[in-house]
């Protein structure tokens, strides 16, 4: 089954509200499920940074619940601090992937 196509925006958009002026590119990875996020310098010529929203956690979160979840996870913090390593977002916590993974 498909992710619901709203909630992938609502998550793009809280993204580019948060790196304002960033290209933001999205996928969904099926064999992973779930929808990956790349964020791009100004320049849109290097990555920045990933973000990996798991299908468990769309599921688990109405529309409405999806951005004051990912504050309340501190998502943006932890993407500054990560830099290219991938965040993932799981139902109720954040990993950080180790280098070269």
């Amino acid at each position: 089954m498909a992710l619901d196509g709203r909630k992938v925006a609502v998550v793009e958009q809280f993204l580019k509200d948060s790196f304002e002026g960033c290209p933001i590119y999205h996928w969904l990875d099926g064999d992973r499920e779930a929808e990956f996020y790349r964020i791009d310098d100004e320049e849109g010529v290097r990555m920045r940074h990933r973000v990996v929203v798991s299908r468990a956690f769309f599921d688990d979160h109405a529309e409405a619940e999806l951005v004051p979840a990912l504050q309340n996870l501190n998502l943006i913090s932890t993407v500054m601090s990560a830099g290219t390593r991938r965040v993932i977002v799981r139902n109720d916590q954040l990993a950080v992937e180790e280098e070269g993974a």
